[in-house]
């Protein structure tokens, strides 16, 4: 990946096919180029999110740039049911450290744009944060985005 994460957090790739933009702060970290398949190309992250013991969080994911999609999530391994990825859902109080798995995929019907882009908001930890990722997809082909918040 080429650049530096300028103030404000968001950081894009050069122009090329693989672009990654991610935004947030603190212990999030992309990781290398995102792989491709044939029609699918996969964005992968490891982000930091601090929680607080007596509280539930709870994640909502907005699939974005008129693209459709949708999340599946699991915490520590085990599946959590999330039916509509536009409201808020609680997986509950959780210990410290867990990790949520969110995997999205993300389909490019929007024929203005291959642009894809996702954002995992998560609250009822220490902050409020809110995570965006986004990559051009190939023309009517998809993105999987694989993102796992360590619960600490």
């Amino acid at each position: 990946m080429t650049g530096k994460a300028p103030a404000g957090g968001k950081r894009e790739a050069g122009a090329k096919a693989g672009t990654i933009a991610k935004q947030g702060s603190g212990g999030a970290t992309a990781s290398d180029a995102p792989r491709t398949t044939n029609t699918e190309k996969v964005v992968s992250d490891t982000a930091v999110y601090g929680i607080r013991a007596d509280r539930p969080i709870t994640l909502k994911v907005t699939i974005g740039d008129a693209q459709v999609g949708g999340t599946t999530l699991r915490l520590n391994g085990v599946p959590v049911p999330f039916p509509n990825q536009q409201k808020a859902v609680e997986p509950g109080l959780i210990a410290s450290p867990s990790v949520l798995d969110c995997v999205s995929l993300v389909r490019d019907v929007n024929p203005a744009t291959n642009r894809t882009s996702v954002s995992y908001e998560l609250s009822g930890g220490v902050e409020p944060r809110t995570f965006t990722y986004a990559l051009e997809a190939s023309e009517k082909g998809q993105v999987r985005y694989e993102i796992s918040f360590l619960l600490v």
